[in-house]
């Protein structure tokens, strides 16, 4: 939490995806076709390759679409969600080419075309809402020193959206563009073996163009300058320290340092201790949401930016050459926290908590019984607490206990994968039930070196639940997940 490379907002951390060059991948093309229930289809091709002078080059397309899909609803009976089905559309195209012994200069595309039904209505389902939404975003990104300890970069780039919500009620009609522009650039500096630093900038300028929730265009940006050092002061010790300037278009200048100590014992254990400070400033939904009508919502551009801190402890351990163990700890105490609320009759409003703590646990446990079969098991424990105004109260909306374990087995034909998650301790004012349980499965079958064939099946125990809380009048899940289902398919490479 509070990362000082990646930004304050990220209370919980950060998870950096990195896509991979055409010249990693090699050349070859790769299509995928699959069905399965409620007449699901998913389609999928992708090309990559490089040549000899450093040029690289992915495309990939996907199509996938599904009609209404079953749930079990709180009378115990399987039931069809109306108005659930959806039609989507991607590409991706990412280039590369190298300059030099070692820079490299990249453009990466990205296009959605999302089309489908809105089925969850204020007052239960079977709404005939539908919602229509395109992405186009792109970026543009020079690398040198790729391979050096004193590597760094640039980049540019631009986001754009177009969201069309469609119903018959006027009131929840939306039909806006909401874009991003922004550069970010980081440089490595290597002191010693046992000392570097990274340090950057960054700028965005985000804008809503929604007549019908802002009454018209709305922007705000930012800008960041920041460092963070990696110091080894001594041979089992390593101290990070990192401190972030931001300055906001609407909240003004925020300083928020982060600081975290790791220790080794040996090779195969370590415990660190992190706190980070947390400046978070509300978005435009926050801020300008408009949305009159028999059920309104509203923003509030008085909104504060959350502040406030971040602690965590943990460890890592090796038991053997085939089982590790990870724990961790963590507590955040933020001032001014962002929610979204419901007054009990009409109105849904952007508010400020007072103040908001959170805490918990986390387990996990690797195994490997041998280099066919492998296992893993983990716990998490969340607790959530609001101030709003009459003293701290749980956040029933929270999952407080949540269980996952699974199995793996692999060989020179067959994949497995077998995994279960359960959840416990759920309030039933939010939930239809306290507990669930579900069971996912998962079969490939290599028919060659370029051709297999696979089987998904999902919620085998036809749970019923839902990741997100709330509930109808009538004790109905507003936000039902799907019941048991099935994928089957097979993938070509040439």
């Amino acid at each position: 939490g509070g990362s000082a490379l990646y930004g304050t907002d990220a209370v919980g951390g950060v998870i950096n995806v990195i896509m991979k060059k055409g010249s990693e991948i090699g050349n070859h093309v790769t299509v995928k076709a699959a069905g399965g229930s409620w007449n699901a289809e998913q389609y999928a091709i992708s090309v990559s390759g490089s040549n000899d002078s450093g040029l690289g080059l992915i495309v990939s397309a996907t199509k996938e679409r599904r009609g209404e899909y079953k749930f079990k609803n709180a009378n115990g009976k399987s039931q069809m969600l109306k108005n659930s089905g959806y039609d989507d559309t991607g590409v991706i195209v990412k280039l590369d080419q190298k300059v030099g012994e070692d820079n490299r200069i990249g453009v990466n595309f990205e296009h959605i075309n999302a089309d489908g039904g809105s089925p969850f209505g204020f007052s239960g389902f079977g709404t005939t809402d539908s919602h229509k939404r395109i992405s186009n975003n792109v970026a543009l990104r020079y690398d040198w020193n790729e391979s050096s300890d004193e590597k760094g970069y640039v980049q540019v780039y631009k986001n754009y959206q177009h969201a069309h919500f469609r119903s018959p009620v006027a009131s929840r009609q939306s039909n806006f563009t909401d874009s991003t522009i922004g550069i970010e650039a980081q440089q490595n500096f290597k002191f010693s073996d046992t000392d570097e630093l990274t340090a950057g900038l960054e700028y965005y300028k985000t804008t809503v163009d929604n007549n019908a929730l802002y009454t018209g265009k709305r922007d705000i940006n930012n800008k960041a300058i920041f460092a963070e050092n990696r110091w080894e002061f001594a041979p089992t010790w390593q101290l990070n320290a990192g401190l972030r300037y931001d300055h906001h278009s609407k909240y003004g200048s925020e300083f928020t340092p982060k600081v975290a100590v790791n220790k080794k014992f040996d090779e195969n254990s370590n415990v660190y201790l992190s706190w980070g400070r947390v400046f978070n400033a509300p978005t435009t939904d926050d801020l300008f949401w408009y949305q009159p009508g028999m059920y309104p919502t509203y923003g509030d551009p008085n909104l504060k930016p959350e502040k406030g801190y971040v602690w965590t402890f943990g460890g890592n351990t090796k038991l053997n050459d085939k089982t590790d163990i990870s724990a961790s700890v963590f507590y955040s105490d933020i001032k001014d926290a962002i929610d979204w609320v419901w007054d009990g009759g009409t109105t849904t409003q952007a508010i400020n908590v007072n103040k908001e703590k959170r805490r918990g646990l986390e387990l996990s446990l690797n195994h490997d019984f041998d280099d066919n079969l492998s296992a893993y098991a983990s716990y998490t424990y969340v607790q959530v607490k609001q101030d709003k105004g009459y003293g701290f109260a749980k956040d029933l909306t929270t999952k407080p206990n949540i269980y996952r374990a699974g199995l793996k087995y692999k060989n020179a034909d067959w994949l497995f994968t077998l995994n279960a998650n359960a959840v416990t301790g759920q309030s039933e004012k939010q939930f239809v039930d306290s507990s669930y349980f579900t069971l996912d499965l998962g079969a490939q079958y290599k028919i060659n070196d370029n051709a297999k064939l696979f089987i998904n099946g999902y919620n085998l125990t036809n749970a019923r639940y839902a990741e997100f809380g709330g509930l109808y009048k009538n004790g109905e899940a507003k936000y039902p997940m799907a019941g048991c289902s099935f994928i089957i398919g097979a993938e070509y490479t040439f």
